[in-house]
C-alpha cells in the first residue's frame, strides 16, 4: 500500500499557486524551525520551486520503505537564485546575510559565481566573481580607518563569525598565493584601495 501511494499525488506544494505532486516530482527539506527556514521557503517559492514541508514522521517513512527522493540542499538554493535574482534582490540586509549563510554552509565557495551577496562595509551587496571592481578585506597591518571613503570596496566585518570565517576561507582556497595584494600607503595612492584578500575573484 504504502508502495501504491508513492506513485500517486500525496504531497502539496504552494508552488505555482498551490498543486499535489508525486513524492519523485517534489523537493523535501529537513530545515530546522528558525527563520532562515522561513525566508529558505519563501525565496524558493517566490521562484516556483516545488518544495514541500512533512511532518518528520512522513520523512522517516519515505526514507525507510519509499523511492529515492530530492532533498533541499545548498547548491540547489544557489541554482535558484543565480536563475531568478528577482527572488532575493529586493530583500532585507538581515535576510540576504541569512540566504550567505546556507550559500557557504557545503563551502562549495566557487559555486558562489554570480551572486550578489558579497556584504560591503557601505551596506550593498557585490557580485560574487566580478572582475569590474576588486573587495578587499582589512587587516590589522592595514585597517580601514586608515583609508576613508573605499566603504563601497571593502568587506563588510560587522557580520556574524561564521559567515566572515568562511568568506575569508573562500579567499584562500579560491586565490593562489601571487594574487593577494597586501595594500601599502603607496599602493593606496596609486589606486584608492586598501588591504588584502581579493573576494571577487571566487571561482575564477
Amino acid at each position: 500500500m504504502f508502495q501504491l501511494l508513492m506513485t500517486e499525488k500525496v504531497v502539496h506544494t504552494r508552488a505555482e499557486s498551490g498543486k499535489w505532486l508525486t513524492v519523485k516530482d517534489v523537493i523535501f527539506h529537513r530545515l530546522r524551525e528558525d527563520e532562515q527556514k522561513e525566508l529558505l521557503l519563501r525565496v524558493l517559492l517566490s521562484a516556483d520551486v516545488p518544495i514541500v514541508t512533512v511532518p518528520s514522521h512522513v520523512l522517516s517513512a519515505i526514507d525507510a520503505y519509499g523511492p529515492d527522493i530530492a532533498e533541499l540542499a545548498p547548491y540547489m538554493v544557489r541554482l535558484v537564485l543565480r536563475e531568478e535574482p528577482s527572488s532575493y534582490s529586493s530583500l532585507h540586509r538581515k535576510e540576504k546575510l541569512l540566504l550567505l549563510r546556507y550559500s557557504l554552509s557545503d563551502r562549495q565557495f566557487a559555486d558562489l559565481y554570480g551572486l550578489q551577496l558579497l556584504p560591503l562595509a557601505n551596506g550593498t551587496f557585490a557580485k560574487f566573481g566580478s572582475r569590474t571592481n576588486t573587495i578587499y578585506i582589512d587587516s590589522p597591518k592595514h585597517p580601514r580607518e586608515l583609508f576613508p571613503g573605499i566603504d563601497h570596496r571593502l568587506l563588510d566585518k560587522h557580520i556574524d563569525v561564521d559567515i566572515l570565517q568562511n568568506l575569508e576561507d573562500a579567499a584562500f582556497q579560491g586565490m593562489s598565493c601571487n594574487k593577494y595584494n597586501c595594500l601599502t600607503c603607496g599602493s593606496y595612492v596609486r589606486f584608492y584601495s586598501s588591504v588584502k584578500y581579493p573576494l571577487d575573484l571566487i571561482g575564477l
